[in-house]
């Protein structure tokens, strides 16, 4: 019996998922952070590598055992990228079949059966991808702000910085940022947190913050989640425009862990921006994670076809990888 992986790898995480060629997941690892944009190729491939061997250990079987390998990988943008991450994968996976995509690929396909569709990725940073009925495909070129991207929970945690000091300095309005945020990193105002030190990683947790504020009524929480959802939004339209698909009924995949916020808004104000464009559109969460989207493309390079009863045996055996992970 074959067995194929998937590999999601991404800015905090890296996902593998190994399972057989009926749809039963038997192996599933995690890691740390994989876009090598942000931590060098070396410490990627670390990271996919601890990820597959824990799934395939798990499955009780080895890399060499595998008979096809899809990764989708974070920082897989331009041509050089891909020449990148493909000698790194190639030297993992020795002569086994593999396939380097960008990371929202695989999530469009866990998010969709249609193969066909459009994603929106927001994480820590964001991406939108579009592939039509008939194969083209559309994506941003996602490398920050001054590329045209935004949308994820770093935009959302420079926002929030932005109006904490703007309410502290009186230059806007007052807002619960100002003292929450410097209370949630321990420190007793934002004076105080501006002449400390402090983890990037902890910086982080202001944006589910941002959330349970937006639903204290906090007037400058709510209006960032409005403009990340429209810029999420906005960008979607653009991919969808790009293939001619606005008359279409194009679902719309939500893939990662903003989108798990407890607030409407964001989502609310993508729905708002979306349906101005592609009035059919019809927004997601997905159904599997993308891990789970990049064991079904490993399955589907080797000639076979993710049918009903590769659907059913995945419902049976996903577990919690099911939708978007609360611990993301």
């Amino acid at each position: 019996m074959p067995f194929f992986a998937g590999i999601d790898s991404g800015a905090t995480k890296t996902l593998a998922v190994v399972g057989d060629d009926k749809g039963n997941i038997v192996g599933r690892g995690r890691s740390g952070p994989g876009n090598y944009q942000l931590v060098g190729l070396d410490a990627a491939m670390t990271a996919v590598r601890e990820a597959l061997d824990a799934a395939c250990a798990e499955a009780s079987r080895s890399r060499g055992d595998l008979a096809r390998v899809a990764l989708g990988l974070a920082g897989a943008d331009r041509p050089v990228d891909f020449e990148e991450l493909e000698r790194g994968s190639r030297a993992l996976l020795g002569e086994t079949p593999f396939r380097v995509l960008n990371d929202t690929w695989v999530a469009l396909r866990g998010g969709t059966k249609a193969g066909w569709g459009a994603v929106s990725i927001s994480g820590s940073g964001a991406n939108a991808a579009a592939r039509s009925r008939d194969g083209r495909q559309a994506v941003l070129h996602a490398m920050g702000y001054e590329t045209g991207n935004r949308g994820g929970a770093a935009d959302i945690v420079r926002d929030a910085m932005h109006w904490a000091f703007c309410s502290l300095e009186r230059s806007g309005p007052r807002s619960l940022l100002e003292t929450e945020i410097p209370k949630l990193m321990g420190f007793k105002d934002l004076d105080e947190m501006m002449t400390s030190s402090y983890a990037y990683e902890d910086l982080m947790r202001v944006s589910p913050l941002v959330f349970e504020l937006a639903n204290r009524g906090d007037q400058a929480a709510q209006d960032i989640l409005v403009s990340i959802g429209t810029a999420q939004g906005d960008q979607v339209v653009g991919v969808i425009r790009q293939l001619g698909m606005e008359a279409e009924q194009v679902e719309v995949v939500l893939a990662g862990s903003v989108y798990k916020g407890k607030n409407p808004l964001l989502v609310d104000a993508m729905h708002l921006t979306i349906h101005r464009t592609c009035p059919a559109a019809r927004l997601h969460l997905l159904a599997y994670q993308p891990g789970v989207g990049a064991y079904l493309m490993a399955l589907e390079d080797h000639g076979l076809t993710a049918d009903d009863q590769v659907y059913a045996n995945l419902d049976r055996t996903a577990g919690d990888l099911k939708g978007i992970k609360t611990e993301d």
